[in-house]
């Protein structure tokens, strides 16, 4: 019932309640929603788990000797799957860190070393990044901090408005544009493209606002608890204690309580925790001494026995 109905309740007078249809596209959106919300969870839950069962041994003596740990981190690589959404944003925002840390700890310590030994370092070059990663996270005006931005408007943002500050802010730059050509079923002003160290990718902004903000409505926030089975025990080891619904808060005199569907204000989004992580990933790579693996693409077509010499030439050189 909680996919094809929710609850309204009026903020005025007494506060009555009344059940109110979905319509098909609601109904799509609720089912989704609730879908990525277990998701989460289920895959927070899978972590926790294989943490505890990975984290090596506490030293009993006495002098506290740390434990060591060795890493292997598969770097998936920019993804453009032709129509790309928030979440191809977020992987290639990723894939741009690691690209500055291969340049951090390849080229620029190279570099280093030959001016350290009075080499001439001219002929250790790169293309830098710093650029795009500042124009996709930098505040106040990066892509990132702009959704965010709408989440935190409530009803008010729209990906609509994400899109036109997108080029308020970044159209005359050379890092983000409108598409030469439109795609079946992309409109004008609708996509922007960001010119990313692995080339260019473009964006359809439709729904990026809904997608960060994910917040389920009251009717499915409170179907949580009742789910029986291996989702109960997910949820209570993700979910301790029952935090308070992002649609509202509990009423209290005198006070208004927010609509089921309004998005509290000043909530962070799905993005912003999506950095946190990706820049907390950074740090642990940082702290350590990173060695890398290269490996080259024979071809674009995924196809066995088949070695293209001027695209693996062009990953040797870029």
């Amino acid at each position: 019932k909680a996919l094809t109905m929710r609850t309204h309740t009026a903020l005025a007078g007494r506060g009555s309640s009344s059940q109110i249809p979905l319509s098909p596209s609601e109904a799509a959106e609720a089912r989704d929603a609730l879908t990525r919300h277990l998701y989460q969870h289920l895959f927070d839950f899978l972590v926790l788990r294989l943490n505890a069962h990975l984290a090596p041994p506490s030293s009993g003596g006495k002098g506290g000797e740390e434990a060591r740990s060795l890493m292997l981190l598969d770097i998936v690589g920019f993804e453009d799957v032709g129509s790309n959404s928030l979440e191809q944003l977020l992987i290639n925002y990723a894939n741009e860190l690691l690209q500055r840390l291969f340049n951090a700890h390849v080229f620029e310590r190279e570099a280093a070393l030959y001016k350290a030994e009075g080499i001439d370092d001219a002929a250790v070059s790169y293309t830098s990044n710093d650029a795009v990663l500042a124009v996709l996270s930098a505040a106040p005006y990066g892509l990132i901090p702009l959704l965010e931005e709408q989440g935190k408007l409530g009803e008010r943002g729209s990906s609509a408005a994400f899109s036109l500050e997108v080029f308020r802010h970044h159209g005359r730059t050379r890092h983000v544009a409108k598409p030469r050509r439109l795609s079946a079923g992309e409109a004008d002003g609708r996509v922007f493209v960001v010119s990313h160290f692995a080339g260019d990718i473009s964006y359809d902004s439709r729904h990026f606002v809904e997608k960060n903000v994910e917040a389920l409505h009251k009717d499915l926030h409170d179907l949580l608890p009742l789910l029986a089975g291996y989702a109960k025990v997910v949820l209570a080891t993700t979910m301790p204690t029952a935090p308070p619904p992002r649609w509202g808060k509990k009423k209290t005199a005198g006070k208004k309580v927010p609509s089921a569907t309004a998005k509290i204000r000043g909530s962070f989004g799905i993005s912003s925790t999506f950095t946190s992580q990706a820049n907390a990933l950074l740090e642990t790579l940082q702290s350590g001494t990173p060695h890398f693996v290269r490996c080259l693409k024979p071809n674009s077509a995924q196809t066995g026995g088949d070695f293209d010499s001027a695209l693996v030439l062009a990953q040797l050189n870029s």
